[in-house]
């Protein structure tokens, strides 16, 4: 996770952000990657959430 330089969430309805910034503040650490927060839709209606993790390793 150290390695992480980039976090892209998309949820689908903003309520859900309140929940999950903290568990990702909890999950990260004190790493902070650039992140972006998308609200859409996704492929199926069970589907809440997507995480898209783009690590860098030097």
């Amino acid at each position: 996770m150290s390695d992480t330089a980039r976090l892209q969430c998309t949820v689908v309805v903003v309520e859900l952000v309140d929940e999950v910034t903290p568990a990702l503040g909890e999950s990260m650490g004190e790493i902070r990657p650039a992140a972006t927060m998308v609200v859409a839709g996704l492929v199926k209606p069970e589907m809440l959430i997507e995480i898209e993790v783009m690590a860098f390793k030097g």
